[in-house]
């Protein structure tokens, strides 16, 4: 679906290049649970957008830049390095709690993550880890892939340049990503003085992983 965390910088890639040169795979328009958390925007209203599968597949095999969200596509991968073709994966945490590196212990997952450790290896594909924590989750597996017992107990620390594309030391297959929301256009809590008499109190509330406060309604 086309997510408001991908629109900004998919409308600004559109612009840059062109739109006759750009495309953003959405499959279908967003469902009831997403507009829940507020997101609005629907297929329909992008014209660079493509739901046909036989579209995707010809874009997925021919655009000399391709970033998604797809991990197990290990053929993909190889296909376009093979054509000299640049593939950018993008990923939130792969070992996220409660389950951690627990994950491992699933065959599916273990095969999978051995599968794509080998695509970063080859130079196959290059990793946008959105935030740190996802960068640490990712130096973690090619190390545990790699041999260094000490990914077991402890994900690496990082050094990196805070921004997009921004570079982490020691890992070149690797560059900080995130998600690019619009800003808004009104500033929803103008500046006050400490003593200037306000008709209605703010409050705010910041949700981080408490998934079922993202709702709108919580707020407004």
């Amino acid at each position: 679906m086309y997510s408001p965390h991908q629109a900004p910088l998919a409308e600004a890639l559109a612009r840059r290049v062109g739109a006759a040169n750009f495309r953003y795979v959405a499959k279908m328009d967003v469902t009831d649970d997403r507009r829940a958390l507020g997101w609005q925007t629907a297929v329909a209203e992008c014209p660079f957008t493509i739901s046909r599968d036989s579209e995707s597949a010809d874009w997925l095999e021919t655009s000399d830049i391709l970033l998604l969200t797809l991990r197990e596509q290990a053929d993909l991968f190889a296909r376009r390095q093979a054509r000299g073709q640049k593939t950018y994966y993008m990923s939130e945490r792969w070992f996220k709690p409660p389950r951690g590196l627990l994950r491992l212990l699933h065959p599916g997952y273990f095969k999978m993550c051995l599968a794509f450790v080998k695509q970063i290896k080859t130079g196959a594909v290059s990793f946008l880890p959105k935030g740190v924590w996802a960068a640490r989750d990712m130096a973690r597996l090619v190390g545990l892939f790699s041999g260094d017992i000490r990914c077991l107990f402890r994900a690496p620390r990082l050094d990196y340049v805070a921004e997009p594309m921004g570079a982490i030391r020691g890992y070149p297959w690797m560059k900080m990503w995130g998600y690019f929301v619009a800003p808004g256009a009104a500033d929803p809590f103008p500046a006050q003085e400490p003593d200037e008499p306000s008709a209605r109190a703010v409050r705010v509330l910041w949700v981080g992983r408490l998934l079922r406060w993202k709702r709108v309604g919580t707020l407004f």
